[in-house]
């Protein structure tokens, strides 16, 4: 099964969801250059598991609708 080659469509809450997953990533990536952001590193850690992981579980389970 070749995850890349399976179109889909994303609606604007899905697509906010996973911009909220790839800015809290790199919020914490640049925490770790910066004293004033580090302190809302444990913040953005959280914001970004709990985001990463609902993205992935909508973008699987649109996969599997569409097959």
């Amino acid at each position: 099964m070749n995850f890349f080659k399976i179109k889909t469509t994303w609606s604007n809450f899905e697509l906010w969801l996973f911009k909220l997953a790839l800015f809290s990533g790199s919020a914490l990536i640049g925490a770790y250059f910066s004293e004033t952001v580090l302190g809302f590193a444990k913040y953005f850690f959280i914001v970004f598991v709990i985001s990463t992981a609902w993205a992935t579980l909508t973008w699987i389970n649109k996969m599997k609708k569409e097959k």
